[in-house]
């Protein structure tokens, strides 16, 4: 039977699983860390999360639908705890309609209840895995098995005491596992003795609940069918030392229903989820210590999947945006042709970003799928975008991430990095950078051009370049007052296939990333830094610090950016 969901105190589903090390593989460049903080006193376990550790450390929120990467999941946000007498853990999690059943004489009817679950594993082959579900209206099932799913569910958990609280916009979980229980499972915690973990959700639909539910995961194992039960859904969970106290960064954020809003005592930016989408919107990115905003359509503002070519022969048979003229001013001479589209920033009208905290830094990240294609090719590629906002920093670093369903000899996305100038004879900016060109004064940019003819980049015509820099320099349009440099710094030189800056009633700087070939299931990328800099020197400097890169890994523990062979 299901149960309408009513504003009481409710157990929800904590499931507690140890997994056997015949699981798959780790993928290691995949596998996030998670420090968990110690607990000096004990939770209140009323599910609430009214105590102050919940205030002062950073959950963990950047979850995925498992098997779904397009789907954004529903907030969730989760915490660990240790001391040297229990495991604590607690869960707040968005859900509209709770799916609920009381207790009954079968235990297995908590498998079909909205649910969260915290995975651990020793690491020892030998070991079983453990699991303790406790249904929404406090039904229990507890089992022991050996891998893979052997459950024994004359085993108990003892100790075990949990607590669920309705909210307003869901339901919240708070459970601890005592020492006792941790040492029979082959858990020793102690500062910094590492195991593995994972922290998951089932939430099922309150409209049709015998339909699968959306399996939340914390690590994205990539699998194609959801299944926690496999060493490649695990992080690393580190207990951190009593004297460790959790930071959080100083980023402010707010939301609407139309924007992400970010502001610290160094940047404030938006971005966009109704309207010109991707990126950073315009006219939002404001550099605090100058007073100088971007003057343009946006940064870091995606496109279309492309590849060389004509669309002559089958035009009239491309639909939306994706046909692509060219020998003309604004496209220039080189032919091209769409493979997906249509075109994110303009045609998309709605994406729903999400937001990771981290101890010093504060990320966002974005997902579209794809919805036309060419005749022969398929839909369904994905676009990944993630924008990294590190405390203290007049920039951010972004990563641009394509994930193809279809085959090309030489595949590339477009974007506008940084982004575009909007301006009346130079107004807004005195001069334009390119490491591979040098410095533009203004005046060149007064006429209309086409990208091909001057101030253009193509990879294998062109010497590949030390550095892939493109700036220009703000102008205060009233005063004449010159401002900092707004750079868009491509960290891996060789990621960047073609580059324009031309003049078309503005200044447009447009990148196309990858040109090499492709096929179904890979993927390519490019990482950028985009933000103010007072001088090219300083720009140079932080680009060496990070060159080389082309991809940037995050979660609540941490960030790295990474380099990948191609």
């Amino acid at each position: 039977m299901i149960f309408p969901v009513k504003r009481t105190c409710l157990a929800a589903v904590l499931s507690l699983v140890v997994l056997s090390a015949e699981a798959q593989k780790v993928r290691r460049d995949h596998q996030p860390t998670l420090a968990v903080p110690f607990a000096a006193s004990d939770l209140t376990l009323d599910g609430q999360l009214s105590e102050s550790c919940y205030r002062d450390s950073v959950p963990v929120e950047s979850v995925w639908v498992a098997g779904k990467p397009d789907r954004k999941p529903p907030r969730t946000r989760a915490w660990l705890f240790w001391n040297d007498e229990r495991l604590l853990c607690a869960f707040d999690c968005e859900d509209a309609g709770l799916v609920a059943a009381p207790k009954s004489a079968s235990e297995s009817d908590v498998d079909g209840q909205d649910r969260v679950e915290l995975f651990l594993w020793s690491g020892r082959e030998r070991d079983a895995y453990y699991c303790v579900e406790i249904g929404a209206l406090g039904a229990l099932h507890d089992y022991r098995a050996p891998f893979y799913r052997q459950f024994d569910s004359a085993w108990a958990l003892d100790g075990l005491r949990y607590a669920v609280a309705r909210t307003a916009t869901g339901y919240s979980v708070e459970a601890e596992i005592p020492r006792a229980a941790m040492e029979q499972m082959g858990f020793r915690p102690k500062p910094r003795a590492k195991l593995r973990g994972g922290l998951f959700r089932a939430d099922f639909s309150a409209s049709d609940p015998k339909a699968e539910p959306a399996w939340i995961t914390w690590v994205d194992a990539r699998e194609s069918k959801p299944d926690f039960h496999v060493a490649a859904s695990f992080g690393e969970l580190v207990p951190a030392p009593e004297s460790a106290t959790p930071a959080e960064s100083t980023f402010h954020i707010t939301e609407t229903e139309t924007q992400l809003k970010l502001a610290s005592d160094t940047l404030e930016a938006a971005v966009n989820k109704r309207g010109y989408v991707t990126g950073i919107a315009a006219g939002s990115f404001l550099d605090k210590k100058t007073g100088f905003r971007d003057a343009g359509y946006g940064l870091d503002i995606v496109d279309w999947i492309m590849e060389p070519g004509s669309d002559a022969l089958y035009r009239q048979l491309l639909k939306g945006d994706l046909p692509y003229d060219f020998n003309n001013a604004y496209h220039g001479k080189r032919a091209k042709r769409s493979i997906e589209g249509p075109q994110i920033c303009t045609q998309a009208r709605q994406l729903d970003p999400w937001v990771i905290r981290g101890p010093d830094y504060v990320a966002v990240k974005m997902r579209y799928q794809y919805h036309l294609a060419a005749p022969g090719k398929a839909t369904g590629s994905i676009w990944d975008q993630t924008l990294l906002f590190p405390d203290g920093k007049r920039y951010f670093i972004s990563r641009d991430k394509i994930t193809s369903v279809n085959a090309s000899d030489a595949m590339f996305f477009r974007l506008d990095m940084p982004g575009h100038i909007k301006h009346q004879r130079g107004d807004t900016f005195s001069e334009v950078y390119l490491s591979y060109h040098g410095r533009i004064p203004a005046r060149e940019f007064f006429g209309d051009f086409p990208p091909d003819e001057k101030f253009h980049y193509l990879r294998g015509a062109n010497p590949l370049p030390r550095r892939f820099i493109r700036a220009y320099h703000l102008r205060d349009p009233k005063t004449g007052r010159d401002g900092p440099w707004l750079a868009g710094m491509t960290l891996d030189p060789a990621a960047v296939y073609e580059g324009w800056c031309h003049q078309r009633g503005y200044v447009c700087l447009i990148e196309e990333i990858g040109g090499r070939p492709i096929r179904p299931g890979e993927s390519f990328d490019a990482a950028f830094i985009v933000g103010y800099f007072d001088s090219i020197a300083e720009m140079e400097k932080v680009y060496d610090e990070h060159a080389g890169h082309s991809d940037l890994e995050v979660d609540s523990s941490g960030w790295r950016l990474v380099k990948r062979g191609r």
